[in-house]
């Protein structure tokens, strides 16, 4: 990747070098092609849509990729809205509307007495949805006569000064599905109460409740993105079209509405899918395939999470779905993955996740729950998990769409500096002659 981002840079200067010469009136069709394809190979973004039925893991995938829990994920429709995740050195969210309106969040500038209010929101949220990526933050934890988990927010360790811990509070949120789209006569008081702490922290983070549709963007410094690489994770299909409040746009909506500006479809499936799982996949690839775009093949990434749930059976299904839409999966198409397995990253990067928090750590009996323990049995979890594949097979499609690029800038640019060369030959035969 870094001999490509190399060149990149050199086929930009080349193209501003011919920019300054005084022939730019030669081959001006050349030149306003070099200059669109030089301003897309400056803004280079290689955009992993990422999409599958409800609750078949792709934001736990997602922050397995970016190595740190930030992204709200539970076992039930969960998330909210299309949110784009971007490289940058400082954390940063924003929030478009769908009218265009953009709104930044200062992570910076949120208040002590907003950020309790935020983790007393997470722990309403994870009483009644059961939010998984903040387990592990959780020190102390109960259950009500229903048997949902509860925790005060003096247990719910994420720190103020901490800015991921901040991000991770604004996100959740931000992305998580309260069924603020349904008719309140179908939700509970517990549900309601919810929602009306949601709608007063959005006026503190600059939205009101009625800015709907939007679209977040999460800006951090996860290796996975230094490349160019974007995610766009979206709703899950078929997740909130029932009891949904008429003139709302279902979830679903967005997620397909969506697929259409992507580059690339990460297209997640279970072992078990349902008949109904699989007609929600057919639709995601038909609705990329009607995108105008080359080569649909390639540009589907197949991925099988959950494999440690797996009895078999699952590839026929996989290969049926695609040749439903026409498509034909080679051998070794598939990615096979285990979310659960790969969490090692979560803790790999980052030294502040205490190890006993881990799903790993819990599947240990008490008396040899130590730490060395607990880091063998990650680090055997993360090999078999198949996620080394799924991070390399992003990377490698990002570098080489790249490498396309720059080389699509240098072969232009060639073209100009022959075409200058044939006009300055052609202008000495006609000096000489005269």
């Amino acid at each position: 990747m870094d001999v490509i981002e190399e060149l990149r840079k050199k086929a930009i200067k080349i193209y501003e070098a011919l920019t300054l010469n005084e022939g730019l009136s030669w081959g001006g069709d050349l030149m306003e092609m070099a200059g669109r394809s030089c301003r897309q190979l400056e803004k280079f973004q290689y955009n992993i849509g990422m999409i599958g039925a409800q609750s078949s893991g792709k934001t736990t995938i997602l922050n397995t990729l970016l190595g740190y829990p930030y992204l709200p994920a539970a076992q039930i429709d969960t998330t909210a809205a299309a949110l784009h995740v971007k490289y940058r050195e400082t954390l940063g969210i924003e929030v478009q509307d769908g009218n265009g309106n953009l709104a930044v969040i200062n992570l910076q500038k949120i208040k002590v007495s907003d950020f309790l209010d935020l983790k007393k929101y997470a722990c309403l949220c994870m009483k009644e949805y059961g939010i998984e990526h903040l387990s592990y933050f959780i020190a102390e934890s109960g259950q009500d006569e229903q048997g949902n988990m509860v925790v005060k927010p003096e247990n719910l360790k994420l720190e103020y000064v901490n800015y991921k811990h901040r991000a991770i509070l604004v996100l959740n949120l931000l992305l998580l599905y309260v069924d603020v789209k349904k008719i309140p006569e179908y939700l509970n008081q517990e549900i309601l109460d919810i929602i009306r702490l949601r709608e007063k922290l959005l006026s503190l983070v600059g939205l009101s409740a009625e800015t709907q549709p939007y679209s977040v963007t999460f800006y951090c410094d996860s290796p996975v993105l230094q490349g160019g690489v974007m995610f766009t994770d979206l709703p899950g299909l078929g997740s909130d079209g029932e009891f949904c409040l008429e003139g709302q746009q279902t979830n679903e909506q967005t997620a397909l509405e969506e697929m259409k500006k992507v580059d690339a479809m990460m297209l997640i499936m279970t072992p078990t899918m349902s008949a109904q799982d699989r007609e929600t996949v057919r639709a995601a690839i038909s609705a990329f395939a009607e995108c105008d775009v080359a080569d649909v093949e390639s540009r589907v990434i197949p991925v099988v999470n959950k494999i440690d749930l797996s009895q078999g059976g699952y590839q026929n299904k996989t290969e049926q779905v695609f040749a439903e839409c026409g498509l034909e999966l080679k051998k070794g198409d598939v990615i096979r993955v285990s979310a659960l397995w790969a969490e090692g990253r979560l803790f790999g990067l980052h030294g502040e996740l205490l190890l006993d928090k881990s799903k790993a750590a819990h599947a240990l009996p008490g008396f040899c729950r130590n730490t060395e323990q607990v880091k063998s049995l990650l680090e055997e979890n993360y090999k078999k998990s198949g996620f080394a594949r799924l991070y390399r097979s992003v990377c490698d499609r990002s570098a080489r769409m790249l490498a396309e690029q720059t080389l699509q800038l240098m072969l232009l640019c060639r073209e100009k500096q022959e075409l200058m060369c044939r006009v300055l030959a052609e202008y000495l035969d006609d000096f000489y002659d005269d």
